[in-house]
């Protein structure tokens, strides 16, 4: 097995372990995921000047801090979200993890420099991965939409304030 292979594996395997053994909510950082790759998309030359006006020391490769980008919402919703994934829920949490494993090579790496990210885009893991974008993104979505809408705490009914006549 070559080294792009092993970081491409990495890449689906990591983030999908992470949820699930800190059984945190997949739905919330496939979405965070998403809003990291939506904030890269529109902001990053804005918030890549603002940061090298208060750290201009840090000497960040601008690869690095959008991949920073896309990552930090969804890792920080991770760890904010640990333990709130129990019962049964659990067990169908993988269905979101899975859409969060593969989102995050499709997103990373496209960012990486040439030297990194071309031996990944030989990979045959790779190629099969970029055909089934739609289907990661699209099936990610609707899962996502789907478990929120079905999560949703119900709230007790609250007494009414009118008063009988």
């Amino acid at each position: 097995m070559s080294s792009p292979q092993i970081a491409l594996i990495a890449l689906i395997i990591v983030p999908v372990i992470m949820i699930m053994v800190l059984y945190a909510n997949a739905t919330l950082v496939f979405l965070s995921l998403c809003l990291g790759a939506v904030v890269t998309q529109f902001l990053a030359h804005d918030i890549e000047d603002f940061a090298n006006l208060f750290f201009p020391q840090a000497n960040l490769a601008p690869y690095e801090f959008k991949v920073g980008l896309v990552l930090a919402p969804a890792l920080l919703t991770t760890l904010l979200m640990v333990r709130s994934v129990k019962g049964v829920r659990y067990w169908l949490n993988i269905l979101p993890a899975a859409a969060v494993g593969g989102l995050v090579p499709l997103l990373v790496v496209p960012l990486l420099p040439s030297m990194a990210r071309e031996p990944i885009t030989h990979v045959a893991l790779w190629q099969g991965l970029s055909r089934a974008q739609d289907l990661v993104v699209g099936g990610g979505a609707l899962v996502s939409l789907l478990f929120l809408w079905v999560q949703r705490t119900r709230h007790a009914k609250e007494p009414s304030d009118k008063k009988s006549s």
